[in-house]
């Protein structure tokens, strides 16, 4: 089968994590979002993956190729401009023939796609949502169904006393090629708001369901931060090797016997710790950092950043090649973007970004 990846645009609420890397393309547990969203695909049998491509598309087209290295066929196809959700969709319509899957790029989720295309196919469906819960609906669109799944109203941000329902679009369809050669070409067209609340007024086959699976957008820090958590937990479904008492360690990894590490922690190649550093899980140390005598807890750390002794690191986001001088301490849901370098004894309060978003 065929999935559509809709890789977003800029990620502003990312940055600077996103300065100069594409949202999709940030990394969870040192691989690339969206690697972890192919390996998901292809276990589910979608052989055919088709990247509806905007901002920075050279960084998929370079990375991922034609996608041999996966044993599968990669399509890359760039819009000249936003176009949507479904206008992305429509863009690469000259590829769809058959039932296909859309998955949100930025969504990092483990629902059973096998489950959801079976749902689909024995509804005779138009269409088929996915749906996961929320605790707050109103921050949401909630979507309202018959017992059988059969999409009744679609209600956009209700108040959270009065939703009929906690269930909300979860960025993953399951369409027929009739969806798309419905919609006009050329123009910004959204699934959410046009395409799928018209085809509900048109009385046609349009179910959703519900599912308990792990599902988180990240497209904010403090979520990309518990994506890594989630990742390194086991809670979000993805494949990891085995560790040494929760600890993986890449190659060439120097860690000084005087040291502590307390997973999960994922150590990649080249990195150096060095005396009297502590590492405590669920924490990420990128490939050939260096980490002195400092604490680091619960922290992303992207490749070649060095941390100077006397540092505290508490639930943060470090980019590539920061500089952090001794004594700095940056708390809980401070970004650091890649580049940036700290005079020692700098302190970054909770939620700070550097530069500013």
């Amino acid at each position: 089968m065929k999935a559509v990846i809709l890789v977003g645009g800029e990620g502003t609420r990312l940055r600077p994590l996103t300065r100069d890397v594409p949202k999709p393309m940030v990394p969870i547990v040192n691989k690339p979002y969206m690697e972890h969203q192919i390996d998901y695909l292809l276990r589910h049998g979608f052989n055919h993956i088709i990247f509806a491509l905007g901002y920075k598309s050279e960084a998929f087209e370079q990375y991922f190729g034609n996608g041999d290295r996966w044993n599968a066929r990669f399509s890359h196809v760039v819009e000249s401009e936003p176009l949507g959700t479904a206008g992305a969709v429509k863009n690469v319509e000259s590829l769809l023939d058959d039932t296909f899957l859309v998955f949100n790029g930025d969504v990092l989720s483990s629902v059973d796609l096998t489950g959801l295309v079976r749902f689909h196919r024995e509804r005779n469906a138009l269409g088929t949502l996915a749906l996961t819960p929320v605790e707050d609906p109103s921050a949401y669109g909630v979507v309202v169904t018959d017992p059988d799944g059969r999409i009744r109203a679609f209600i956009e941000k209700p108040p959270r006393e009065e939703a009929p329902t906690n269930a909300i679009n979860a960025g993953i369809y399951v369409l027929e090629p009739e969806v798309v050669a419905g919609m006009p070409g050329a123009r910004r067209w959204m699934f959410e708001h046009n395409v799928f609340p018209d085809l509900l007024r048109a009385g046609r086959p349009l179910y959703a369901t519900m599912t308990a699976d792990y599902w988180l957008d990240i497209g904010r820090p403090v979520h990309y931060l518990q994506a890594n958590h989630d990742v390194l937990s086991g809670r979000a479904g993805v494949l990891l090797p085995s560790a040494e008492g929760g600890i993986w360690r890449g190659e060439a990894v120097r860690i000084d016997p005087t040291a502590r590490v307390v997973g999960p922690v994922w150590i990649a190649d080249g990195v150096a710790i060095e005396a009297g550093a502590n590492i405590l899980g669920p924490t990420v140390i990128g490939p050939n950092c260096r980490i002195g005598a400092a604490t680091v807890s619960s922290s992303v750390v992207w490749a070649g950043s060095e941390v100077g002794a006397q540092a505290r690191l508490e639930a943060c986001m470090v980019g590539r090649n920061c500089r952090i001088g001794d004594g700095c301490v940056l708390e809980s849901h401070s970004v650091l973007g890649s580049g940036e370098h700290l005079a020692p004894a700098t302190h970054l309060l909770p939620g700070t970004r550097v530069p500013s978003a």
